[in-house]
């Protein structure tokens, strides 16, 4: 007769070895077990269950089969036989067993566990389902905690999965997947804080790694994503986030060539192609960019950001029609992604087949979809009044020029400036902008809540949005409403459809009437804007033909717009088009141009297509070759219109029913030409015509918007002043 209490003691002893880390050993007594009593069930469970551990599935059945055999109705034995099942690759057989030891052991959360993991490549509602049952069992599972986690976060449900990574703290998969989530949700400061805890507690996890650098990149702070990246190892994802980092710090050549190469390498791979689609577009080369973002929605079709970027591309090859299809298409991919939201709205400034109404109707259904806050209280010290401007663009930037303009003549001891700064992007107009701000928060990565509360610890009375829906832009913190008074101005030519936005600063000419805006439309007289002009070389004419010229970027250039610019080429049979444009740098974007004007009837060899020009100087020096500028629509020109008036060269622009479409009127009014202002399309060609032929006293044309009241930057400041001290005594 066996010795059943010798073989017991042996499975003791086993058991000692396995906790101690000796597999073998423990395998060898399980199994010595069994032979002395091959009645003992457990001895063949344990010596199973060693089996499967160390990768020997096939082998593990038949000791785990006799298990079961002498024990039908014990839980763990099913369990172990599904694990074994699943290893040896029957997974239908796997399943059932999983089933089996649910059924036998409903209060086992190892069980319902197991059997999600089971489930979830077929039917991941129902492995949802058994994830969450172990965590009402064991609210603190990890294992189910982490794989729900992983599955909500790959629907998109970013609070569902953090709120599940955070019932396994300090377990490194549940920290890596919850800073990946929070890089999604925007938060990159806490995602740091997640990732960066991770790789204390598994130092040699590359995905910590790779997504403390992803979060670090998120903050702006390039270089350190770079140094945790080298911690990552060399796979192909995380060198396409290195990569990705280069165009972070604007070196989108670099980028492109490390991307295209990791693209060949791996073709298959949706964030190599997104990314270099990135990097071309930061080059300019948006035709590129095209083919790329392409490439990546065939890698991963119906991905939002593939499809975003897609029309993002082909909005600045110039072409609205074809982005507008794409845009929707992303926004129903991912409706709640306000990027793709405000980007969507964005692109409806460019496309010259909306009309106005429909652009305001459009932001203000935006608008309507956002919750409603309570306005905060306002500041009772009777001190100076406090004004934070909100903006990606402080660095060299258009609408950077006109700040650069306004912000030395605000009187201090009235006005406290603190800017809020949503770009890692620092140059030398960041340093000339700098000094005139009480207060500079870089808000890059941090979340809308928690720069909210960082407004209402600053005391701000003004909170003003300068980028709309523009890239970079923080639309979700003024929804938060975290300051008395909230306005906009300057960065964005349209409505921003956002009932918690309170006033709009604009001028009698961008808009007449208050049907273009949601916010209260508030105008300051001499014009919304000011212009401090770079160096430039004093106005000259070199020789050559007689030149029309435009140096707006290729998405303003629609298809009216260069049909209406034919019909003025063809009124002056001698005349050339010169279009500077940093996106003529890519030769598919030049292409589809010269098609365009000579689907228009106009020879190429007619057309000047100029990229990248370096320094201020080249680029205003062009202006010698330009006789008349023209002004595109719908969405007119701000600073190349005035740096073209400041070069002597008259401006024509076409008057239309949006402020986007006025901006060039308002320009000319305030600078004392609304000669060069045109009522209709006929009238356009006419003055385009007569300004060529009345060859402009350039000097005279400068000197004049010198004494105008765009140059007046003490004129803009006092009026903002003004505007936004009244609002904040009429705003109950």
């Amino acid at each position: 007769m066996p010795d059943v209490n010798e073989a017991v003691a042996r499975l003791k002893a086993g058991l000692a070895r396995h906790a101690a880390g000796d597999t073998a050993g423990a395998l060898a007594l399980f199994e010595g077990a069994a032979r002395d009593a091959p009645g003992l069930a457990d001895a063949h469970y344990l010596t199973g269950a060693v089996l499967s551990q160390m990768g020997r599935d096939g082998e593990a059945l038949a000791p785990l089969e006799r298990a079961l055999a002498l024990s039908p109705a014990t839980a763990a034995y099913h369990g172990a036989h599904a694990l074994a099942l699943k290893g040896a690759g029957r997974e239908a057989e796997a399943l059932a067993a999983f089933a089996r030891q649910v059924a036998l052991a409903p209060g086992d959360a190892d069980a319902h566990f197991n059997y999600a993991n089971a489930l979830a490549p077929a039917d991941s509602a129902a492995a949802e389902r058994g994830w969450r049952t172990a965590l009402e069992l064991n609210p603190g599972h990890a294992g189910a905690a982490v794989n729900l986690g992983n599955l909500l976060a790959r629907r998109g449900d970013w609070e569902g999965a953090l709120a599940a990574f955070a019932r396994a703290p300090d377990v490194p998969a549940a920290l890596v997947g919850a800073a990946a989530a929070l890089i999604e949700r925007g938060d990159g400061a806490a995602a740091e804080a997640k990732a960066r805890r991770a790789t204390q507690l598994a130092p040699a996890d590359t995905a910590a790694w790779r997504n403390l650098g992803i979060a670090l990149a998120a903050l702006g702070r390039f270089d350190e994503a770079l140094a945790a990246y080298g911690h990552a190892g060399g796979d192909v994802d995380t060198r396409v986030a290195a990569a990705a980092a280069r165009c972070g710090m604007h070196d989108h050549a670099a980028a492109a060539a490390q991307l295209a190469e990791l693209a060949r390498e791996a073709p298959r791979n949706f964030e190599a192609w997104l990314n270099l689609g990135v990097a071309e577009a930061g080059r300019g080369r948006y035709a590129a960019a095209r083919a790329a973002f392409a490439t990546a929605l065939d890698i991963r079709p119906g991905s939002a950001k593939a499809l975003a970027n897609l029309a993002n591309a082909e909005l600045y090859c110039g072409d609205a029609a074809a982005a507008r299809p794409l845009y929707a298409a992303a926004r129903a991919a991912a409706p709640d992604d306000p990027a793709t939201a405000s980007t969507m709205l964005y692109a409806l400034n460019y496309d010259d087949t909306i009309g106005a109404a429909e652009i305001v109707a459009a932001h203000r259904r935006w608008g309507a979809g956002l919750a409603q806050r309570p306005r905060p209280a306002r500041r009772g010290d009777g001190g100076r009044l406090r004004v934070g401007l909100v903006s990606g663009d402080f660095c060299h930037h258009s609408c950077a020029f006109v700040l650069a303009a306004v912000l030395p003549h605000f009187e201090r001891e009235r006005v406290s400036l603190h800017a809020y700064s949503n770009t890692a992007r620092e140059d030398a107009m960041t340093a000339r902008l700098k000094p005139h701000f009480d207060g500079w928060r870089p808000i890059v990565g941090h979340a809308d809540a928690d720069v909210a509360e960082q407004v209402a610890a600053d005391g701000i009375d003004v909170l003003v949005d300068l980028s709309g829906h523009t890239r970079a832009n923080r639309m979700g913190l003024f929804a938060l409403r975290p300051a008395h008074v909230q306005a906009t101005w300057l960065g964005y030519p349209a409505t921003t459809g956002q009932a918690a936005i309170d006033m709009r600063i604009v001028d009698a000419v961008t808009d007449p009437d208050d049907a273009s805006c949601v916010e209260r439309a508030v105008r300051v007289n001499g014009g919304f804007l000011a212009f401090q002009p770079p160096p430039a070389p004093e106005p000259s004419r070199a020789d050559g033909p007689p030149t029309f010229g435009s140096f707006n970027n290729v998405a303003k250039l629609g298809p009216r717009t260069v049909a209406l610019w034919s019909r003025v080429l063809q009124a002056v049979p001698d005349a050339r088009l010169l279009l500077k444009a940093l996106s003529f740098e890519d030769p598919g974007i030049v292409a589809r141009y010269r098609a365009l004007f000579a689907a228009n009837g106009i020879e190429p060899a007619r057309i000047d297509l100029v990229g990248w020009v370096a320094g201020s100087g080249g680029h205003l020096g062009l202006y010698s070759r330009v006789d008349v500028a023209l002004d595109p629509f719908p969405y007119n020109g701000t600073i190349t219109t005035l740096e073209a008036l400041w070069m002597g060269v008259p401006v024509v622009t076409l008057a239309g029913d949006r402020h986007a479409a006025r901006v060039g009127a308002s320009i000319l009014t305030h600078a004392g030409r609304a000669d060069l202002i045109a009522a209709d399309e006929a009238d356009y060609v006419a003055r385009a015509v007569a300004a060529l032929r009345a060859a402009e006293d350039r000097a005279a044309l400068r000197a004049r918007l010198g004494a105008s009241p765009l140059m007046d930057g003490k004129r803009l400041a006092r009026e903002l002043t003004r505007a936004w001290t009244q609002a904040l005594r009429d705003v109950p």
